[in-house]
């Protein structure tokens, strides 16, 4: 009967542990990582449409459209621009990547427009940030700082993948973009 209730208790006692440790593990997987950041705009004599979203985040971070014109002269101004400043985002799930991709079409008909998108990111804690873009489809390798020409009337897209690297660990990052437009040649 000893022998019994010995065995009952240490089934009882490892089960505990392993449902603890199914818990622990998941606990680990899902918590949420603040991460903030902000994309700042600098447009020259440019006729755009910035648009963007998120992927991989717990909630939701609208980030509204932008409509430049050949009038603007600070981007600042321009109507949603404050949703693409400060945020204060979390990850879903530590294992998975949060997405932003910011599509940029060239509105005006005529010229083209050069667009470069730069990564000033720093102090990342266990995090990476990568860049992909810089095409129609979002899907070529772009390296931060390089020039792209829209043709008129045509789009690109920049991908920004955050990444955490050991999902054990903490981990940290304010990421810090730039997209530049500039018109290729005069009116």
């Amino acid at each position: 009967m000893k022998l019994k209730a010995k065995l009952v208790t240490t089934c009882a006692a490892f089960c505990l542990i392993l449902c603890l440790t199914i818990v622990g593990v998941w606990a680990v997987a899902t918590a949420n990582i603040p991460m903030g950041g902000s994309v700042g705009f600098t447009a020259t004599d440019v006729d755009a449409t910035i648009s963007g979203s998120f992927s991989g985040i717990s909630g939701s971070q609208a980030l509204e459209t932008l409509k430049l014109d050949a009038s603007t002269t600070n981007v600042e101004n321009v109507d949603g621009y404050t949703t693409w400043q400060n945020w204060k985002l979390n990850f879903a799930d530590k294992t998975q990547d949060i997405v932003l991709t910011i599509t940029v079409t060239n509105d005006n008909t005529k010229r083209a427009i050069d667009a470069t998108f730069t990564n000033n990111t720093s102090a990342l804690t266990n995090m990476t940030v990568s860049l992909a873009g810089g095409d129609a489809a979002g899907s070529g390798s772009y390296t931060s700082g390089t020039e792209v020409t829209i043709s008129a009337g045509q789009s690109v897209i920049f991908k920004v993948t955050i990444h955490v690297e050991n999902a054990n660990n903490s981990a940290s990052a304010t990421l810090a973009l730039n997209l530049l437009l500039e018109n290729v040649e005069a009116a």
